[in-house]
């Protein structure tokens, strides 16, 4: 599959605006973080990248930013932050002791 120059602006543009708001809503989530949230983002992550793979959520001529990709960007960010903040809370615990 080629990919075009404007496709890959698209996708990282994506991934630029919904990787920062999936971390801004990770802070939402309360603390402690079960198991249950961390398979549960992990898996709608993964899903959303076979839901509605032709949606378009804005176009622009050849730039498209697909509704899929914003999703798995929305959830790569919140997994990032609740990551972020796993490490931290176990670094801080560790400095403690």
């Amino acid at each position: 599959m080629m990919i075009s120059i404007v496709h890959a602006c698209a996708l990282i543009m994506t991934f630029l605006i919904f990787g920062p708001l999936g971390y801004r809503l990770s802070k939402k989530i309360k603390r402690p973080v079960s198991l249950v949230m961390w398979i549960f983002v992990v898996l709608l992550t993964l899903a959303a990248g076979a839901s509605m793979p032709s949606a378009i959520l804005v176009g622009i001529f050849e730039f498209k930013i697909f509704l899929c990709y914003s999703l798995m960007a929305l959830g790569t960010g919140m997994i990032a932050g609740l990551a972020m903040r796993e490490v931290k809370l176990r670094t801080n615990s560790d400095q403690r002791v």
